[in-house]
């Protein structure tokens, strides 16, 4: 009986899940100079696909805030060629700005696991990190939190670690050291852990999509990062960023442009692509060629080359420019125009109901944007809209996308204002064969070469064809081709009524829209 007694006193440690000092002394040991052994050790179910070799290389640089030339020289072997000029051995580092592919697990490492890391292995006694918005810097701060209070290993092996201040932005360890979140809006001046200013800061996509389209908030994000951020550190502060390109000239590819030009010493830009050559993921552990390829194909290729490759669209790639938009004033618009109106209903919850109104000018024989807008509203509202619009401009003509349920809508419409001694002349309007790019790009001639002038107070279809094909919205740049073409103007060469014909009989085609 005492011998039984004995032999189940010896399994108590395992049966309560401690597997005896040695072994949790060997885990420590590894994991305080292995941050890949941490993070499938303790964080298993976060990370249950192997680190790749450059994740754990990135890791390194940031741990011993250096570039060596043999880490270089890996580096430079996950780096496309024409990214490399942000790269240059480097002794002390100050910081690193880590561009990488959609979907590499960039934020869940150095935005949740990294910190955590620092904080228990006794690398950092205060650790910074923001994003776009405070919740998403302190989301991560739960997962931490959840972490340091449940998960049985890691409170084994590290100790219980809740402490006296235990917040949702901020964490205070009981081995001293502390975790804080920000928000890119707010405030970071005097960010302190008792005496220690941060040692490690990340920034972690500050910009949401959509954002990144805005000048204006391209420009207060930048002064943001320039004043706020980098100020809160000290000489021996390490600052990462970790970003996928959203615009050529968002923060990450500013800071991108200063490392390359030398205005940010100390500083080196890492920038990634899910492809190293031809059958070669950068992560094979997690994407296979053919999975990137058949992503390639299902969000098409300028979204591909953004989200997965790091090549955002330049301002040159872009099918309408800045300088070509001119808008004119009330005064030079003529009175006698010809009114035609574009109309696009949105076909799903993401999508705007567009309507553009326009003016043909046969004496000068150009076109006026005279108004446009778009609204997510029901169908009983935009119909109702459609009515008075009309009502108001009085147009000859209006060409109205007519696929599936939209040409019922259509009838619905035309019927309804009937009711109301109304004769709506709304033609339906076919997208053709070609693609949404194809199409519209026969706007942009007519725009560039001045054909098309916009009135004040069509600010939202302008944003709209600046990030055209990949901003957020296109509904109205869609409405702007169906009231061009449903006035009919002569010469003007529409994609959708050529015979079957590739890409480059379209771009023809476009350069012979010059004379109208």
């Amino acid at each position: 009986m005492n011998e039984a007694l004995k032999a189940l006193s010896k399994r108590i440690p395992e049966l309560r899940g401690d597997d005896g000092d040695d072994a949790r002394r060997g885990r420590v040991a590894r994991a305080h100079d292995d941050f890949a052994f941490f993070c499938s050790t303790y964080l298993g179910r976060y990370f249950s696909c192997e680190m790749a070799p450059y994740q754990r290389l990135l890791v390194r640089i940031a741990q011993e805030r250096s570039l060596p030339e043999d880490a270089l020289e890996e580096l430079r072997g996950y780096v496309p060629e024409d990214f490399q000029g942000t790269l240059a051995p480097m002794a002390h580092l100050k910081g690193m700005a880590d561009v990488e592919p959609r979907g590499h697990g960039k934020s869940t490492r150095w935005t949740f696991a990294f910190p955590l890391w620092l904080a228990l292995t006794g690398r950092s006694r205060f650790v910074v990190i923001t994003g776009a918005e405070k919740g998403s810097a302190v989301a991560q701060m739960g997962a931490m939190k959840q972490e340091l209070e449940q998960n049985d290993l890691l409170i084994q092996d590290y100790g219980d670690q809740v402490g006296g201040t235990w917040k949702a932005d901020e964490i205070l360890l009981r081995n001293g050291a502390r975790i804080r979140a920000f928000g890119k809006a707010g405030s970071m001046r005097g960010a302190k852990n008792r005496e220690a200013r941060p040692d490690y800061v990340i920034v972690d996509d500050v910009f949401k999509d959509q954002e990144a389209e805005s000048p204006a908030l391209r420009e207060k994000v930048d002064s943001w990062f320039r004043k706020t951020v980098l100020p809160i550190g000290q000489p021996e502060t390490f600052f990462v960023m970790v970003n996928t390109i959203t615009h050529n000239d968002d923060l990450i590819s500013r800071v991108l442009k200063r490392i390359g030009d030398g205005d940010m010493p100390g500083w080196i830009g890492i920038r990634l692509a899910a492809e190293l050559g031809e059958g070669r993921p950068l992560w094979p552990q997690r994407y296979s060629w053919r999975y990137l390829k058949d992503m390639e194909t299902s969000i098409g290729s300028v979204a591909y080359a953004q989200e997965y490759m790091s090549r955002a669209l330049s301002d040159e790639d872009r099918l309408f420019r800045k300088e070509w938009i001119r808008v004119v004033s009330d005064a030079e618009v003529p009175r006698r125009l010809a009114r035609y109106e574009g109309i696009d209903p949105a076909t799903g919850a993401h999508d705007l109901s567009a309507v553009v109104d326009i003016g043909y000018s046969k004496e000068e024989g150009r076109i006026y944007v005279v108004a446009s807008d778009g609204h997510k509203e029901s169908t009983e509202r935009f119909k109702q809209r459609l009515i008075s619009r009309y009502l108001h401009y009085r147009y000859r003509k209006a060409g109205m996308e007519a696929v599936a349920f939209q040409n019922v809508y259509r009838q619905e419409i035309v019927r309804d204002a009937a009711r109301r001694g109304l004769s709506l002349p709304l033609k339906a309007m076919n997208p053709g064969r070609g693609s949404k790019v194809q199409r519209d790009m026969m706007l942009s001639p007519l725009i560039e070469n001045g054909t098309i002038v916009f009135c004040q107070g069509n600010d939202m279809l302008i944003d709209q064809l600046l990030e055209f094909p990949t901003g957020r919205y296109d509904d109205l740049v869609d409405a702007l081709y169906y009231a061009v073409k449903v006035s009919g103007m002569k010469g003007v060469d529409f994609y959708d009524d050529e015979p079957d014909g590739d890409g480059a009989d379209a771009l023809a085609r476009m350069r012979r829209m010059l004379n109208i």
